[in-house]
């Protein structure tokens, strides 16, 4: 059982190279001392796996008092009994001349549970002939502790981002609720104004809710595909929305991924400008709206554009105080981009967001 941790094998690797180069060449009284004074648990076997060395500090580490009572024994026994296989298949490796490598838990004698990050290497006579195999084990115990509880803390804060996800479902959905629920009771121009509002606490609902129900990537702060995000949305909002059925909507986005903020602050943006330009753009059968999004050298450019009667005229975008405007104003600010559009009488509106790929 390998664990799934990378831990840097440079300087485990130097050990190795630097011990199997030494028992190439050097007197064994000169090896007998190096391999001792090494804090790692370095081992010598037979080609058949069988110990016939282990140094001092790997003794100590292993809490054997004698080395005797291990001496030639099968090298993958002293192992937990599903661990063996991969160790005797690694220990045939390095009999045919193979460095392999792995991770894997192992007890001391004592029954002290460690982790360990081994290295099976062979050890070449010189007729170039697998004479002996080198086995070098590094505690990594305190390593795989630390990983273990970071997963641990990762799966409970998923778990409470999804408890918090849910509560503010429903409490926009309860909000939206009440306001449509008040507009029944009061005349035309506040119940239109509720309304609104209760379209809006919808859509950042509807907004908040697809970020988690498509695919997205990497961690809870991982990068969203923006491409089947705002295609859904789009697609949601055209059927709430559009009354004249050959009225068309049309998608044109680049595979973009983007974080979640960026394609929050997105989809705000879209069905803001969508829904200005279904209720103002006063478009009739044939006409159409589309969304594009295109990568771009220094970041990324998002068109919301319509074929209805336009902007009316002297349209300021920086003095316009409608709710639906500045809640345009603000994502784009957020996310560090630019709003700019154009717009001509019977030839509909364009509004460009164009902002850094983060």
């Amino acid at each position: 059982m390998a664990f799934g941790v990378n831990i840097e094998p440079s300087e485990l690797g130097r050990i190795h190279d630097f011990h199997a180069a030494t028992l190439a060449a050097a007197p064994s009284e000169m090896v007998s001392a190096l391999l001792g004074a090494s804090p790692d648990c370095i081992k010598l076997l037979t080609p058949q796996g069988r110990l016939v060395f282990m140094n001092f500090g790997g003794m100590c580490q292993m809490d054997i008092a004698d080395f005797e009572s291990v001496k030639d024994r099968l090298w993958w026994s002293l192992w937990p009994e599903p661990e063996q296989p991969q160790l005797e298949r690694a220990v045939a490796m390095a009999a045919r001349g193979q460095v392999q490598r792995l991770i894997a838990p192992c007890a001391t004698a004592a029954g002290t549970p460690k982790w360990w990050d081994v290295s099976v290497s062979p050890v070449f006579d010189t007729l170039g002939s697998v004479d002996q195999i080198l086995v070098v084990s590094r505690d990594v115990t305190g390593v795989i502790d630390r990983t273990a509880r970071l997963e641990a803390a990762l799966s409970a804060a998923d778990l409470l981002r999804k408890e918090v996800d849910h509560r503010v479902k429903n409490s926009l959905s309860m909000v939206s609720a009440m306001l449509r629920l008040q507009a029944r009771r009061s005349d035309a121009a506040v119940a239109e104004a509720l309304g609104m509002a209760a379209a809006r606490v919808q859509t950042i609902g509807k907004v908040h809710d697809m970020l988690h129900v498509l695919p997205a990537q990497g961690s809870i702060d991982g990068d969203v595909d923006l491409g089947p995000y705002l295609t859904h949305l789009c697609e949601d909002l055209g059927a709430a929305l559009l009354e004249a059925g050959d009225v068309s909507v049309h998608f044109d986005i680049e595979p973009v991924t983007l974080s979640v903020k960026t394609v929050r602050a997105l989809g705000l943006c879209v069905n803001e400008l969508l829904t200005n330009a279904i209720r103002h753009g006063e478009l009739d059968a044939g006409d159409s709206l589309s969304v594009r999004v295109e990568r771009e050298a220094d970041g990324v450019r998002m068109v919301v554009a319509d074929t209805g009667v336009g902007l009316p005229e002297g349209f300021d975008l920086a003095a316009n105080r409608g709710i639906g405007m500045q809640v345009v104003r603000l994502m784009v600010d957020q996310i560090g981009g630019e709003l700019t559009f154009d717009s001509a009488p019977k030839q509909g509106s364009r509004f460009v967001v164009q902002f850094p790929h983060t």
